[in-house]
């Protein structure tokens, strides 16, 4: 039950994303982005596709914008495919390269993760007490602290 619950946010969180970065780049940045849709929406004969962006004044201060994306056949005549379907393909390819670039790169986090050892615990950390050494009397700096005189 409660990994069904995280799958679930995790998807809504994905679709979340995926739906504001196709409304910021295709109603700010790039509008054209839709064309990309065309090979899946355009007939044959009307294989040339366009976005037509409408700006219309409801009432002074108010501006709306009507995006649509068209095709266009090689006598001028067009179709008009909207907007929902290309958009809606859209939010689905940036959530495929969302999960994509987290899920690349997680494994690479994973990976290199993968070939470092462990950190010690703070007890593995403290280093042994240095033997005892047997200091000889000849030497001529004993103890390595005076000069023997």
């Amino acid at each position: 039950m409660r990994r069904t619950i995280i799958v679930l946010v995790l998807v809504a969180i994905v679709a979340f994303f995926a739906l504001m970065t196709t409304i910021v780049v295709t109603g700010a940045i790039w509008p054209g982005e839709a064309r990309l849709t065309a090979p899946l929406f355009c007939p044959d004969d009307e294989p040339d596709a366009f976005v037509v962006v409408d700006r219309y004044d409801r009432q002074p201060g108010e501006t709306a914008y009507d995006f649509s994306l068209y095709c266009m056949g090689a006598r001028g005549q067009t179709e008009e495919i909207g907007w929902f379907r290309p958009s809606a393909v859209l939010t689905l390819a940036h959530a495929l390269a969302l999960v994509a670039g987290v899920g690349g790169l997680v494994l690479l986090v994973r990976r290199r993760s993968l070939g470092r050892p462990r950190p010690a615990t703070a007890a593995a950390e403290v280093p042994a007490p240095a033997p005892a050494g047997v200091q000889d009397s000849e030497a001529p700096f004993p103890g390595g602290l005076s000069d023997g005189t």
